[in-house]
C-alpha cells in the first residue's frame, strides 16, 4: 500500500514543477562494418519531457584522497552547480549521491523525504557484457605521486546547493530505485566522478539504471576519471577522460551535452544567479508537506 507521504509527494511534485520539454541532442557510437570497419559517430535529436528527467551528481565529494581530483571536483562544481540550476527551473528533479555520507544530512528536507518512500521491488536487471575499460586505472588513477588512498570526504562539495525539493540518496540502490519510480523519471543525466569507477559501478550506476529498463545518459562536460597519464594508453588525464566517455557511448548509454540543459532550446532559458567560490551548502527552511 502506497504511503500518504508517497501520494503527496506525487501530488507536490505535479504541482510544483514546470512540466516542459527538453531538446537533446545524443550521441552514440556503432560499428560499421560496410568496407573498413570503423566506428561511426550518431548524433539524434530527442524531445524529453523535464518532469521525466533527473540529472544524478556522482560523488561530488568534498575532499578526495588524490590532490588533482580534488582540483578538477572544483573546476567542474561551478559549471555543474549552474546547469542544476537552469534544470530546476525547468521541472527537472535534481539527485544528489555522495556516497558514504548520508549522516551529514540528517535533518535535511532533501534526505527526509527519500527515506519516507514506500519501497518498491526492483527489477531483475537485464545481462549487459561489455570490454575492459580503455584506460588503466589498476594503480588508483591518481595523476599525484604520493597521495595515500582513503576516504576524507564527509559530504558533497560546498560549490553545489542543495535544495529542500532535491533528493539526496546514499549508495543503496533500493534508495535510487524508490526515487525513480515514485517521481516517474525515465531519463537519467550521468554526471560526477569517476566515470570510470563511481559512474559505472555504484549501486545508482549507468550499469544499474540501464539495467532495470531506464534511459541512462552521461553529459560530457560535466564527468572525469582517475586516470593516471603513466599507465595505458598513454594519453593525457583528459584524453583519458575522452576515451572513458566515448567507451560509454560505444558499450552502454548515449552522452549529451550540458549545454543543451544549460541553454534550453525551447526559448524558455533564465540565466542562473551567480556562483560564488566556497558557498555554504545551502539547506533552505523546510517545505511543509
Amino acid at each position: 500500500m502506497v504511503s500518504v507521504l508517497a501520494v503527496t509527494l506525487l501530488c507536490w511534485a505535479a504541482l510544483c514543477h514546470a512540466s516542459g520539454s527538453l531538446q537533446i541532442t545524443t550521441r552514440t557510437q556503432s560499428l560499421q562494418r560496410t568496407g573498413r570497419i570503423r566506428w561511426s559517430v550518431n548524433e539524434v535529436d530527442q524531445t524529453w519531457n523535464a518532469n521525466e528527467t533527473a540529472i544524478i551528481i556522482v560523488d561530488m565529494w568534498n575532499q578526495h584522497w588524490c590532490v588533482s581530483a580534488t582540483e578538477r571536483v572544483g573546476s567542474i562544481a561551478i559549471l555543474l552547480n549552474d546547469t542544476i540550476t537552469v534544470a530546476r527551473q525547468n521541472g527537472m528533479l535534481i539527485i544528489h549521491a555522495p556516497s558514504d555520507c548520508s549522516g551529514w544530512y540528517t535533518n535535511y528536507s532533501a534526505r527526509e523525504w527519500v527515506l519516507g518512500l514506500e519501497h518498491v521491488e526492483i527489477p531483475t536487471p537485464k545481462k549487459h557484457v561489455q570490454p575492459d575499460f580503455p584506460i588503466d586505472s589498476s594503480d588508483g588513477g591518481c595523476d599525484i605521486p604520493g597521495c595515500q588512498q582513503g576516504s576524507p570526504w564527509t559530504h558533497e562539495t560546498d560549490y553545489i546547493t542543495i535544495y529542500p525539493d532535491d533528493a539526496i540518496i546514499d549508495n543503496v540502490a533500493q534508495e535510487f530505485y524508490n526515487v525513480l519510480y515514485w517521481r516517474g523519471i525515465k531519463n537519467i543525466v550521468y554526471t560526477g566522478v569517476h566515470e570510470n569507477m563511481c559512474l559505472m559501478n555504484r549501486e545508482f550506476s549507468i550499469e544499474a539504471s540501464w539495467g532495470w529498463g531506464f534511459n541512462p545518459v552521461v553529459c560530457r562536460e560535466l564527468v572525469d576519471t582517475m586516470y593516471d597519464p603513466s599507465q595505458v594508453p598513454y594519453v593525457t588525464h583528459e584524453e583519458g577522460t575522452q576515451l572513458m566517455t566515448e567507451f560509454v557511448e560505444k558499450f552502454w548509454a548515449p552522452s549529451v551535452s550540458a549545454y543543451d540543459l544549460l541553454n534550453p532550446r525551447n526559448g524558455t532559458y533564465m540565466p542562473p544567479p551567480p556562483t560564488f567560490p566556497n558557498q555554504k551548502n545551502a539547506q533552505f527552511p523546510k517545505r511543509k508537506l
